[in-house]
């Protein structure tokens, strides 16, 4: 009897570890969406969210975070600030995680885990990497780092190793391109010259560059206006680049030695691809 009693109490000791329920973090909804509208997150055990979107949330100690959690969120970008830690593997220092979430889907952040040899051993971001996907499609929602650096051999992040990354302000170059007809200057405060080499007419004014989230293409916008006049706040938050800007091209191929434009406007220009060889000073 004793025996038996035993036994039931582990069988229920068992079961009741099988069904613990994920720690409930609430909602977070900054955009006071509907309720309906809320995207539901569920994060896998032994990843601790240090920051959301730059908050620090308490979610507990690194140590604690032994279940899986849930959280609705508004939809839209969000950034998280994790730590991975199983007892065992566990990350340096905290990585950043950046996720798209659509309104009313279902998403999990997971952990994928580097070589299975590695033990007891303190790890980078690049053994434990962290990915947000959709629950049902398993579509990645993560913003890929390696393509937001240059590191990426696609063309878009070509483009922004190449011909963006020089012209931001901790670099703080100018980026020169030029073919047999045309000087376009990419300067570090977001404004450019356009050059005719043969007429020499010169225009000037702010550019832009807008990708989807995935990197799967790029635009580049040149609104030609008089920067004295405008400001860079100006152009950024009360410009449609989209319909006002004058030149708008996509990026389509891209090296070190050179880019290739395909037009979309001017109309005069349209569908036209054009190539540039590349130089900063």
């Amino acid at each position: 009897m004793k025996h038996f009693v035993g036994i039931l109490f582990f069988c229920l000791i068992f079961t009741s570890c099988l069904s613990v329920p994920p720690i409930d973090r609430g909602v977070v909804n900054n955009a006071k969406v509907e309720e309906s509208d809320l995207a539901i997150l569920n994060i896998e055990e032994n990843i601790y969210i240090k920051r959301l979107n730059e908050k620090d949330m308490g979610w507990g100690k690194v140590s604690q975070i032994k279940r899986s959690q849930i959280v609705k969120l508004n939809p839209g970008v969000h950034t998280f600030t994790v730590i991975y830690n199983d007892g065992e593997l566990y990350t340096k220092s905290p990585m950043t995680v950046i996720g798209k979430l659509e309104k009313g889907q279902s998403y999990v952040m997971k952990a994928m885990v580097g070589p299975l040899s590695v033990k007891k051993a303190m790890v980078g971001p690049l053994s434990v990497n962290i990915r947000i996907e959709n629950s049902v499609t398993e579509e990645n929602a993560t913003l890929n780092m390696q393509l937001l650096r240059g590191s990426d051999i696609g063309v878009v992040s070509s483009y922004i190793k190449y011909v963006l990354n020089p012209t931001m302000k901790e670099n703080n170059k100018s980026v020169r391109l030029e073919n047999d007809t045309t000087i376009i200057i990419y300067k570090p405060d977001m404004t450019y010259t356009q050059q005719n080499k043969q007429t020499g007419f010169v225009v000037s004014g702010y550019k832009g560059f807008v990708t989807d989230f995935l990197f799967k293409e790029g635009t580049v916008y040149l609104y030609e206006t008089d920067v004295s006049k405008i400001t860079k706040d100006e152009f950024l938050n009360k410009i449609d680049c989209n319909n006002e800007a004058q030149t708008k091209f996509i990026p389509i191929k891209c090296s070190e030695k050179s880019v290739t434009y395909k037009y979309v406007k001017p109309e005069s220009m349209k569908d036209k691809e054009v190539t540039f060889n590349i130089s900063q000073f």
